[in-house]
């Protein structure tokens, strides 16, 4: 196919596509989608001679992968401003010495709440004083705020 071919076929379908994926997936913006699919296309084009059918089914799998990634994004949205608020109830508490003494953390764990949170080193310079991976400490940073997160739930419900 040659690019006056494509052109053609573009300017041809476009419409119908953006159309196709507004009816069908209509929590994504269906122009992006039509043209991020448009762009692997044009990536193949000398391999692959497209047509309405076959690009039909890439759109699909687009707007699939999109969905799923916006699906992904929209949970740890959604757990991380959880976490955040508990964080605020924490800072904001008069009860937040009492809450820091009844902490009953791990060495490793209280080493590096102090330096996250107590000392707000950024976790880049965390992950070089404990020699592992800015990822890893962001993943253990994680699992902290959730445990105390839920240390802070039963302490609250004990005093209630």
């Amino acid at each position: 196919m040659t690019a006056s071919e494509f052109d053609c076929f573009y300017k041809d379908t476009f419409d119908i596509f953006v159309s196709y994926c507004e009816n069908n997936y209509y929590s994504l913006d269906a122009e992006d989608v039509v043209q991020e699919s448009f762009t692997k296309i044009l990536s193949k084009l000398h391999h692959i001679r497209p047509n309405k059918e076959y690009f039909f089914r890439v759109v699909e799998n687009v707007a699939k992968q999109k969905l799923r990634t916006q699906s992904r994004y929209q949970k740890r949205l959604e757990e991380y401003e959880k976490l955040d608020q508990s964080e605020q109830e924490v800072y904001n508490s008069s009860r937040k010495e009492e809450f820091l003494e009844t902490l009953k953390l791990k060495s490793k764990d209280q080493e590096l709440f102090n330096m996250v949170f107590l000392k707000n080193k950024k976790q880049s310079e965390v992950a070089k004083i404990l020699k592992t991976t800015e990822n890893n400490v962001n993943v253990k940073v994680f699992r902290l705020k959730n445990k105390i997160l839920k240390m802070y739930q039963e302490i609250m419900a004990q005093n209630d």
